[in-house]
């Protein structure tokens, strides 16, 4: 049950939202941002403040305004810097804003965005942009930077809807928009009804625009989420056409162990035959590597489907292939043109194949040389986590403490998942070698946080041999509809390799937790168990 191959969410989500904004549309060149003399500024603003928005401005005023914005774009030595855009702001601000004509009013409006955007200058970058959108000249470029903003403040319901605006209005536009960001905001999970329904509109608005991620593959994973929706909202044949092309093998098992698909699923039992589906995913990802045979990512994704069906010797073929190409930094660029933190998870995906055939040793040299790789300057946490797995599955209680003493301090680069999944892996450790004050404190830490990571706090007490409280917190995962799926995943029973010792008590400590009679009862209300021909 010890989640060894940890996803790059764990590291914190430090993607510059900004780049959601389609490659080169805050490069063009500005045409406003010019900065014009104190002085002038200094009569602006006096003017300005002189005019309120109940009376007709004076035309002495709205002559000064105009030769002010003027003197701003004829201005050559400050143009767009940080005080050229500071004057604009006031500008923009001033009750005489509302004199110029509407075009001009979203032309400025939209060039101050763009340098705010620039000068992280949030809250201002989102009040512009929203006002520039909402005008009649609006276009992508209003709507992108809207998005950016937005999410980059916090206001995930609105970025949503302006992202779906963009979708809707602009499919062709949206596949210049960086593939990541648009993938994190799509995961989003909503804290509101809002926001989940803006969620759903905004993976209606993505599969209807045919959107596909940097390796021109669909997202299939949230197609799966957006058949399940809509399935849910009554939706039977829109949900059914949707997950007959979600290619993966996990979403295919959740739609048959859960209750609520019953019905989805003897429609067509065919579209959710789980060898097919795993077949398929393959497939694709051998396509997609064909297709661009100088970047590394898809071959990272296609390891990964072939680990989720346990075709292992095919997993050490293809990245023992990659690993004997690339031995170092210019052998990367002659083979590859994307990013070179992708070996990171070729020998992650190297050592999962060593280690289900039981080849510890090479398993661990593979981890520990993923760990040991740099990601932008730094040493990328969850290869550092996965290695600290590794170890304390082995039993290596010292060696998986000295591991995790290598992970920065607080939560400047870890996500709180991935706090929590660190905590886990140091409770482990802790418990096994008897050290009661550490496991305390990690178990009081995972408490305090465990809705950020409610299987991993579950792993914990199973760990800390707590298994009424384990077996509680199953059921409360069971009954509430928004973690039931996991609950169910992790219920099944899998075809695993065999395990470290370690590893294998715990597996048999989780089974004894699942067959308790209140969890059994818990889990047939909402869902069935299979014998899956997949690993856990």
């Amino acid at each position: 049950m010890k989640r060894v191959r940890v996803i790059a969410r764990l590291s914190r989500l430090h993607t510059a939202i900004g780049m959601i904004a389609f490659g080169g549309i805050l490069g063009r060149r500005w045409n406003r941002g010019r900065s014009p003399s104190a002085a002038v500024c200094a009569l602006v603003l006096a003017l300005s403040a002189c005019t309120t928005l109940g009376k007709a401005p004076d035309a002495t005023a709205v002559a000064s305004y105009e030769r002010s914005w003027a003197e701003l774009e004829l201005s050559e030595a400050q143009r767009s810097t940080k005080e050229g855009y500071h004057h604009q702001v006031s500008l923009i601000h001033s009750a005489l804003f509302r004199t110029l004509p509407t075009t001009e009013q979203h032309d400025r409006l939209l060039a101050a965005a763009r340098l705010a955007y620039v000068y992280h200058d949030d809250s201002t970058g989102y009040e512009f942009a929203r006002r520039s959108s909402e005008m009649p000249g609006a276009d992508v470029l209003d709507w992108a930077l809207r998005v950016a903003t937005a999410y980059k403040l916090g206001d995930h319901l609105d970025a949503m809807r302006a992202l779906t605006r963009v979708a809707r209005r602009w499919p062709i536009e949206l596949r210049r928009f960086y593939p990541p960001a648009v993938r994190e905001m799509a995961q989003y999970r909503p804290k509101s009804p809002a926001e989940n329904e803006a969620r759903i509109d905004l993976l209606q608005a993505l599969y209807s625009a045919y959107w596909v991620d940097e390796d021109g593959v669909p997202p299939y994973g949230l197609w799966g989420e957006l058949a399940a929706e809509l399935f849910e909202k009554g939706r039977v044949d829109q949900a059914l056409a949707i997950a007959r092309q979600v290619d993966s093998p996990r979403f295919v098992l959740w739609m048959r162990v859960d209750k609520r698909f019953d019905a989805l699923v003897k429609k067509d039992p065919d579209a959710f035959d789980i060898d097919r589906a795993g077949a398929q995913e393959v497939a694709v990802w051998i396509d997609a590597a064909n297709r661009y045979p100088r970047r590394l990512d898809p071959i990272v994704k296609l390891t990964n489907a072939l680990l989720d069906v346990g075709r292992y010797e095919d997993v050490l073929k293809i990245t023992g292939g990659v690993l004997a190409r690339v031995r170092d930094a210019a052998d990367f660029k002659r083979v590859f043109n994307d990013d070179e933190t992708g070996l990171n998870w070729i020998l992650d995906n190297h050592a999962a194949a060593l280690a289900a055939q039981q080849d510890w040793k090479d398993a661990e040299w593979d981890r520990r040389a993923a760990a040991d790789r740099l990601e932008h300057g730094r040493r990328n946490v969850s290869n550092v986590i996965n290695l600290a797995a590794f170890e304390v599955n082995l039993g290596r209680w010292e060696e998986t403490l000295k591991v995790l003493a290598e992970l920065p301090e607080g939560p400047a680069r870890l996500s709180p998942y991935g706090q929590m999944l660190a905590y886990d892996v140091r409770l482990e450790a802790a418990a096994e070698e008897g050290d009661a004050a550490l496991e305390a404190r990690c178990l009081t830490y995972m408490q305090m946080h465990q809705e950020d990571a409610l299987a991993i706090y579950e792993d914990a007490l199973v760990e800390a041999d707590r298994t009424d409280e384990a077996a509680k917190l199953l059921i409360r995962r069971l009954k509430d509809p928004q973690t039931r799926r996991e609950a169910l995943l992790e219920a099944q029973h899998y075809r695993n390799p065999p395990g470290p010792p370690e590893m294998q008590r715990e597996r048999k400590r989780w089974r004894e937790i699942v067959e308790r009679k209140d969890v059994q009862k818990a889990l047939a209300r909402v869902g069935r168990v299979l014998d899956v021909a997949l690993p856990g």
